[in-house]
């Protein structure tokens, strides 16, 4: 994959038109919020095709092999304030899995706040990062890592992860695949629009596979266990536990 490649397949007017593409890097989001800080504009991509400190939400470790995935990151400037920041993770989810069932032919969903799955196995994460200057989101560095071309994973987590390439048995074009992220996400992003945080709730909630299923969460060192019900208008997750609302704006959600 090349930036000339890139180029080739690139249909969004904004998303990618800056790119900036490295063999390696330790993190894209770490790259990107430096980019940010000095001005980069709304669209900018941030691509490493290795990224050798790679990290999922909770600081864990994403695990990409160098060459066969995508692990890039866009920088946002959405005109929002900084309560519905949760928004920007569905956004990205919903756009991803727009993607990947387009890709894959078969459909895609997005379990809260920010995993897309497809065949009951997580196919992409995404990390959102932002930089707020008072009651104002100055960016948001939104990482997103997408298996592809890869056919193994490691024991810990081979059960649970899938590719583009297991799911349709043929290797997808690196470009292609970006392109058509960065399209899908373009196509959905109305950040000064009103109605843009309704809209996005609306669309997670037809892709989710997780309202109306029993949940536990973890938030910092409690764990609640109940039914997840649904998503606010901010982005946070509704869970019925004992008979009353609970509402978890940030935590590991598992399906039990």
């Amino acid at each position: 994959m090349t930036a000339d490649d890139i180029r080739q397949h690139l249909t969004s007017e904004t998303f990618g038109r800056s790119l900036h593409l490295f063999d390696s890097l330790e993190s894209t989001n770490d790259t990107a919020k430096r980019l940010a800080s000095q001005g980069a504009p709304e669209g900018t991509v941030v691509i490493a095709l290795e990224q050798r400190s790679g990290r999922g939400r909770q600081n864990r470790t994403w695990i990409s092999e160098p060459g066969k995935n995508l692990t890039f990151t866009v920088i946002l400037r959405p005109r929002i304030t900084p309560e519905f920041l949760g928004i920007v993770s569905l956004y990205a989810s919903v756009a991803v899995a727009t993607s990947v069932s387009s890709l894959t032919g078969k459909e895609a969903g997005c379990k809260w706040p920010n995993d897309v799955v497809i065949s009951g196995k997580k196919i992409s994460g995404i990390l959102c990062e932002s930089a707020i200057s008072g009651n104002s989101v100055d960016s948001v560095v939104m990482g997103i890592g997408l298996n592809v071309n890869q056919r193994e994973f490691p024991d810990d987590i081979a059960e649970k992860s899938t590719s583009l390439l297991l799911e349709t048995g043929t290797a997808t074009d690196l470009s292609a695949a970006l392109c058509s992220v960065l399209g899908d996400l373009e196509t959905l992003y109305l950040p000064s629009g009103a109605g843009w945080p309704a809209a996005m709730i609306s669309e997670w909630t037809k892709r989710n596979v997780i309202l109306g299923s029993r949940v536990e969460a973890m938030v910092r060192s409690s764990r609640i266990t109940g039914i997840a019900r649904s998503v606010t208008p901010a982005g946070a997750l509704r869970i019925e536990t004992d008979g009353r609302m609970v509402e978890v704006a940030a935590g590991d959600v598992h399906l039990v």
